[in-house]
């Protein structure tokens, strides 16, 4: 363990399993012909297996009625209205206490005390 990386046998040992645990030594086309091993005709198997896949979507048919959802409202002035004291206090208590930090650093129960 003191050793660390400073070029030990064991060192080289992990660094032999972890780069044969990340490596595909080789790939079989799905018709038949042998085990391919060179980087390029493995390159060659995945694409062709993927090429077909890439970017296709199959759109069936929009089952929701767009002109219905996307009316316009005279009922959303109130969005433009500030928010309450009251309004934040009541989200703030809502929120669950034990999440991880926010990206200021604060979790919510800090919030919540203060």
């Amino acid at each position: 363990m003191t050793d660390g990386d400073a070029d030990t046998k064991f060192f080289h040992a992990n660094t032999t399993i972890k780069h044969r645990r990340n490596l595909i030594t080789s790939l079989v086309y799905q018709n038949g012909i042998p085990p391919q091993f060179a980087h390029h005709l493995k390159a060659n198997i995945l694409w062709d297996a993927y090429k077909d896949k890439l970017g296709k979507s199959e759109f069936q048919s929009m089952e929701l009625d767009l002109n219905e959802l996307l009316q316009a409202s005279n009922e959303l002035g109130c969005l433009e209205d500030p928010f309450t004291n009251e309004e934040i206090d009541r989200v703030i208590q809502n929120l669950p206490s034990d999440k991880s930090l926010g990206p200021d650093g604060f979790n919510i129960d800090f919030i919540k005390r203060c």
